[in-house]
């Protein structure tokens, strides 16, 4: 998570990124924007090619909130065909994660 207090995000804060959690460089390659759609605020995934990893492409992007700014890097792979896929995963393991804490601590 980068903090709240600095200035927004970059590319290179990406890439840092995707070097912490997947242990390799990476080269931006282009931006897509994802539409706004029900339940999901509009986004701009950076696409970054992989150096040294068996996936082939990384797919990252900020998310902001109250409790600050933080950096998602998920990698292709046979269920992540795209940005689309990438973001769609991460909401539905947060789901997961939130439906589990409601039961563990209702």
């Amino acid at each position: 998570m980068i903090g709240a207090t600095r200035e927004a995000p970059t590319l290179v804060d990406l890439k840092g990124e995707i070097r912490r959690l997947h242990g390799c460089a990476s080269e931006f390659e282009r931006f897509v924007t994802l539409p706004e759609s029900p339940g999901r605020a509009r986004r701009v995934v950076a696409v970054f090619g992989l150096k040294d990893h068996p996936a082939r492409h990384c797919y990252a992007w900020i998310e902001r909130s109250i409790l600050g700014t933080e950096c998602f890097a998920v990698l292709h792979g046979v269920d992540i065909r795209g940005p689309e896929d990438a973001v769609r995963h991460v909401a539905e393991v947060e789901r997961a994660t939130q439906e589990r804490w409601a039961q563990e601590y209702a």
